[in-house]
């Protein structure tokens, strides 16, 4: 059958085209590593020490870390490290034998490029896999806040009674690794003195010299220069003649401590009372306080409104000033929550920060079960992340905890590791209960909450005493009513009576009414022409 011109044509230029696809595919060389090339292995490790060095026994590997491949085309082939941390790079499709590799991140992890140069590569570095050599980069990511050297340096401050002012404030020392490590007792360094920030808890570092630390309500203690408020203080040791300054104020105003008490006028030394403050400690003032790992953000737990605040840092060493300090509120745990929520203890890594509280469960203690129940008691801890919070654990407080302190001579007394014993290092359900007088100054606790008590002195001579205080003899408080009876009966005993007056004894049998003691009995003693009886103000004290 003959074909016309028309469809002649169009089947030569198909043929044509053909031809042509079959020569540039001809052209187009196999995806397949430049020739000659060896293998080339990335590792991604998390770097502890930041030295820049590569230590196998504690870097480990980082999986799901993004890693490109380029050569001197701009070609280029990707992949992500395994669960040891390492990808097999596949050199498909690259050229040249000299080649580019870069390597991020996990998204969202936080970490950041670690120091390089002794053993760790740049996460963007240059390999020879020419001629068949193999190549093996190790690259380091780490955070810097966790970074710790081999010998640090650490710093606290001793706490010491108000009116000790030039006693041990903000000491540095060496830690407990290394070869000058500090065994206890050894040589401290002494950055400032009691007064200059008062007593403190939360300390805060960053890595050009700055210790931030933040006021603490303790009882026999006293607040600092700024006064009874939030304050952090600032110290740099890099600049010790600077000294100790407030660097930033938190809302809060803070109960004040009392020198002296007035309640016990006969006592002059000073803060052992400060019984104004008994019932604050742990509720108010400032809790953890920490530094973001840059440097860059201040961070602390208020205890009087429950929330987190972050302070700007601007600048670094001592040249560093605060921006606008903003809080976020501590969620109540919705679950396990019994009696008041506590925040306190704070902990930062990387951007992501962690606070932990417990639930006291006040509403477990009373009069019959002074310590509460502890398993109701439960501790909390919240991530921070993105200025959100998020539950990430709960577990309660009932666990047993051995002994706060045992003596070693046998003949000392021992330790009774349960709830309430004496010296036992069991949680108690959030309380305010005073230990007694007993041996060695520890007994089983009572509650001091609405309670008053009094020194056992001789009749007419007793001083009311504030909560929190307790007779120095140990006795229990007798209940109101009988104290109340036995004081009235003491005084009608010891009265001067007129000759041939008949004393009225109380028989040694089974007791018999006697008449109230706060009715008026003035009067109808003056009416019956006895000499009136001079009443004495007494303390009344009960529960």
């Amino acid at each position: 059958m003959s074909r016309s011109p028309l469809r002649a044509a169009l089947t030569r230029s198909a043929l044509g085209l053909c031809i042509l696809a079959a020569q540039t595919a001809l052209a187009i060389p196999a995806a397949h590593a430049g020739a000659g090339d060896g293998a080339l292995t990335v590792r991604v490790v998390h770097s502890i020490a930041g030295q820049g060095a590569y230590d196998p026994a504690v870097d480990v590997g980082i999986p799901s870390a993004s890693v490109q491949v380029a050569d001197a085309s701009g070609d280029t082939v990707s992949g992500v490290t395994g669960p040891g941390g390492t990808l097999a790079a596949n050199l498909a499709g690259l050229t040249g034998g000299h080649y580019r590799v870069r390597v991020a991140a996990p998204t969202g992890s936080g970490l950041v490029p670690a120091p390089a140069g002794h053993g760790l590569s740049a996460l963007t570095d240059f390999v020879d896999v020419s001629g068949g050599k193999n190549a093996n980069p190790v690259m380091g990511l780490w955070k810097p806040d966790i970074y710790c050297q081999s010998d640090p340096t650490l710093v606290s401050c001793d706490q010491q009674r108000g009116d000790q002012t030039s006693g041990l404030g903000l000491f540095s020392f060496k830690g407990v690794s290394g070869t000058s490590a500090t065994p206890p007792g050894s040589p401290y360094t002494q950055l400032s003195k009691t007064g200059d920030q008062g007593a403190v808890f939360g300390v805060g570092t960053d890595r050009s010299g700055n210790v931030f630390a933040g006021t603490y309500v303790k009882r026999h203690t006293e607040y600092g220069p700024a006064g009874n408020v939030n304050a952090i203080y600032r110290y740099n040791v890099n600049k010790p003649g600077a000294g100790v300054s407030k660097f930033v104020q938190l809302p809060g105003t803070l109960t004040k401590h009392v020198e002296f008490d007035v309640f016990d006028p006969g006592s002059r030394i000073p803060y052992v009372d400060d019984n104004d403050v008994y019932g604050k400690v742990g509720k108010q003032g400032l809790g953890g306080v920490a530094v973001s790992g840059d440097g860059s953000t201040l961070y602390a737990v208020d205890l009087d409104d429950s929330s987190l605040y972050t302070v700007p840092v601007n600048g670094t060493g001592s040249s560093v000033t605060p921006g606008t300090a903003t809080g976020v509120p501590i969620p109540r745990p919705a679950a396990h929550c019994n009696g008041d929520w506590h925040p306190f203890g704070l902990g930062v890594s990387g951007g992501t920060g962690y606070v932990g509280g417990v639930c006291g469960a006040e509403n477990t203690v009373n009069f019959f079960t002074p310590w509460g129940d502890p398993s109701q008691e439960y501790a909390f801890v919240y991530r921070y992340f993105n200025g959100a919070f998020t539950q990430i654990l709960d577990f309660p407080l009932n666990f047993p905890r051995g002994c706060a302190y045992r003596f070693k001579a046998a003949t000392a007394g021992q330790c009774d590791p349960v709830l309430g014993g004496v010296l036992s290092a069991d949680w108690e359900a959030w309380n305010e209960n005073a230990p007694t007088a007993g041996k060695f100054g520890f007994r089983r606790r009572r509650p001091s909450q609405g309670v008053r008590s009094q020194r056992r002195l001789p009749v007419g001579e007793r001083r009311q005493l504030r909560p929190g205080q307790w007779s120095g003899d140990g006795q229990r408080p007798r209940p109101r009513w009988r104290r109340i009876l036995h004081e009235h009966l003491e005084r009608q005993r010891r009265r001067p009576r007129p000759h041939g007056h008949r004393r009225h004894h109380l028989p040694a049998g089974p007791q018999r009414r006697v008449e109230h003691p706060l009715r008026p009995v003035r009067q109808r003693h003056v009416a019956q022409g006895r000499e009136p009886v001079r009443r004495r103000r007494i303390a009344v004290t009960g529960y």
